[in-house]
C-alpha cells in the first residue's frame, strides 16, 4: 500500500527494493528496469537493508554493469519470465560461468522477473551471503505476489514521470517564445502564461 500510494519514480524504486530485501531477508538486492529513454534494461537501484542507492538520473545499462549482476541469469529470467534460484546445491554450469560469480560468490541467488501485461519489463536480484541462508520456493511465491504489486506501482510512477518530463519540456519551449501563450480554463481563469514582464505585468500576480 505504501508503495502504490507513491508516484515519484525514484521513491517507488527505493521502496520496492527496500521492501523486497526486507521480505526476503536478503543481504543484497539489485533492481533492474527497462527504461524507454535508454532503450535497454538498466540497474536503477542496489543496496542492502537500510542502505539503498538509486541510479535513476544516471542508470547503469546491464551491458556495461560488469560483475555487478549476473547478466546470463538475468537475460534468462527476462526471456522466460520465470524465477530462478541458484545455490550451492543447485547450480547450472551455464549460469554460474558468468563473471559475476568469479568474485565473492553469494551462497544463494534469487532472480525474479517484474512483469507488466504478461511481458517482463525488469528483474529483481536478491542475494544471501551466509551459507546457512537459502531462498525457498515458499519465499518465491511471496515475492512473486509482491513483484506483481510492485510492477503496477512502477508502471504508474513511470507514466507520472513521463508526464512531468513532458510538461517541463513544454514549459521550457513556450517560455522562449516571444509571443504570449496562455492556457485558460472553462471558467475563464488563466492556468498558465509564459511571460508578461515585457508588458510591465508580473506573471505570478496574473495567475492569482
Amino acid at each position: 500500500q505504501a508503495i502504490s500510494e507513491e508516484l515519484h519514480l525514484d521513491r517507488v524504486i527505493v521502496r520496492v527494493l527496500a521492501a523486497a530485501i526486507e521480505h526476503a531477508a536478503a543481504d543484497r538486492g539489485v533492481l533492474l528496469l527497462e527504461l524507454e529513454r535508454e532503450g535497454q534494461v538498466c540497474i536503477v537501484a542496489e543496496g542492502s537493508s537500510g542502505s539503498i542507492s538509486e541510479y535513476l538520473d544516471v542508470p547503469t545499462p546491464m551491458s556495461t554493469a560488469g560483475r555487478r549482476v549476473p547478466k546470463t541469469l538475468i537475460e534468462l529470467v527476462l526471456k522466460t519470465g520465470k524465477a530462478v534460484i541458484l545455490d550451492e546445491y543447485d547450480q547450472d554450469p551455464a549460469l554460474v560461468a558468468d563473471p559475476y560469480f568469479d568474485v565473492d560468490r553469494p551462497s544463494s541467488v534469487l532472480c525474479l522477473a517484474i512483469v507488466k501485461h504478461n511481458r517482463p519489463v525488469g528483474a529483481l536480484l536478491l542475494e544471501h551471503a551466509n551459507p546457512s541462508q537459502e531462498f525457498t520456493f515458499e519465499r518465491i511465491e511471496l515475492l512473486r505476489s509482491f513483484a506483481s504489486q510492485a510492477a503496477a506501482a512502477l508502471d504508474n510512477a513511470q507514466l507520472y514521470d513521463k508526464l512531468q518530463r513532458g510538461e517541463a519540456q513544454w514549459r521550457s519551449l513556450v517560455s522562449g517564445v516571444p509571443d504570449i501563450i496562455a492556457l485558460i480554463d472553462a471558467q475563464g481563469r488563466v492556468e498558465f502564461v509564459n511571460h508578461l514582464e515585457p508588458f510591465g505585468v508580473d506573471t505570478a500576480r496574473a495567475l492569482l
